[in-house]
């Protein structure tokens, strides 16, 4: 995956049709990997969905 963000991301979680896959691992710079058995996914439509957590002491300064 490749997860951007303007904050430092301290995790990166993956679910797969609503079940808990695993968290992503970073490899470098915007790029996470995570193993997965696509096997499992071979019939139909599915939904994956990547959550990106950034840290509680990030601090952001939106004013424009």
């Amino acid at each position: 995956m490749v997860v951007f963000a303007p904050v430092a991301i301290s995790t990166v979680k993956v679910q797969i049709d609503n079940v808990y896959i695993g968290e992503a691992v970073h490899s470098s710079g915007p790029l996470y990997v995570l193993e997965w058995d696509p096997f499992h996914y071979i019939g139909g439509l599915h939904k994956m969905v990547v959550q990106a957590v950034v840290s509680v002491h990030t601090q952001l300064n939106l004013i424009s």
